[in-house]
């Protein structure tokens, strides 16, 4: 099952783009009216200095008439205030929305929980949960197991080497993990967890590594914390030109795990460093030219 998150509209975008336009348009405007007004200012001149030869009379009456055109340029006048005020709020929303670093977050998110190869039983079922929230309990129910395995708990990332543990085996939560932004999502506003799962039980072969006769031992079935066995060897478990040095962990390097009379070399107890998360192991005969 897992995480999922549920995300505001991303209106950022659009206000920015909204401001944008805005700003065009006013600029736009403005620039249109003041052209206009430049026109009609340069019109009124020079028809001054044209008629500056005429009579002061019909000159008078010229004036009279050319002031016919003066309410022109108050109609356009006019909408230079609100233009400009348009266009400082476009300027404003700009700059805010430039200044503005941090990114907006989905404020919940939905949490699925997968149960990562679990041979019984269901995980955990999905929640919800809002930023700042701290994660709630989860229940996990005593049929959700895996054969041979214990549970560790639920975790960020399903490989081992990654990621890290939101909720333990019993379902309380670890303190360190009760923000969920930086927790990879695997859709819009989901987050999955994994069940980890730490192996306890291996089947260990043995392998004879160029043995002439005889046959090696039996494998065997090992568990987590219990000490390793010995083992019997046939005396006719031999190689032509050789004699029996154990049993390693490797079949070139690696350490010896049984001596060559079947008792167990005592810091080869624990196999985790051996098999890791393997079901199998295999363990090599050694041997030593004569």
């Amino acid at each position: 099952m897992y995480l999922t998150l549920i995300a505001p509209v991303p209106a950022e975008g659009l206000a920015r783009l909204l401001a944008h336009i805005t700003f065009v348009i006013a600029a736009v405007t403005c620039i249109y009216i003041l052209a206009k007004c430049r026109k009609i200012d340069i019109d009124i001149k020079a028809w001054c200095k044209k008629r500056q030869r005429e009579s002061s009379h019909a000159l008078s009456e010229k004036y009279n008439k050319m002031s016919v055109g003066f309410p022109n340029i108050v109609k356009h006048m006019k909408y230079i205030l609100p233009i400009t005020i348009l266009i400082i709020l476009a300027v404003i929303t700009i700059f805010l929305f430039s200044r503005r670093s941090t990114p907006v977050h989905p404020t919940q998110w939905t949490i699925h929980f997968n149960g990562n190869n679990n041979t019984g039983g269901n995980p955990p079922e999905q929640i919800q949960t809002y930023i700042n929230e701290t994660l709630p309990e989860i229940t996990i129910s005593q049929h959700f197991v895996r054969a041979g395995y214990t549970l560790m708990g639920f975790y960020t990332h399903q490989n081992w080497e990654e990621g890290s543990r939101v909720w333990n085996d019993d379902g309380t939560v670890v303190p360190v993990s009760h923000t969920l932004e930086a927790y990879p999502a695997v859709g819009v506003n989901h987050i999955q967890v994994w069940a980890r799962w730490s192996r306890t039980q291996w089947t260990l072969y043995f392998q004879g590594n160029g043995n002439t006769s005889g046959f090696a031992p039996t494998s065997i079935v090992v568990q987590l914390n219990h000490a390793l066995p010995p083992i019997i060897i046939a005396d006719n478990f031999l190689r032509t030109g050789f004699k029996l040095d154990g049993f390693y962990s490797h079949e070139i390097g690696g350490h010896r795990i049984w001596n060559a009379n079947g008792t167990v070399v005592p810091s080869s107890h624990q196999l985790d460093e051996i098999s890791g998360q393997l079901s199998v192991v295999h363990v090599y005969a050694r041997w030593i030219e004569l």
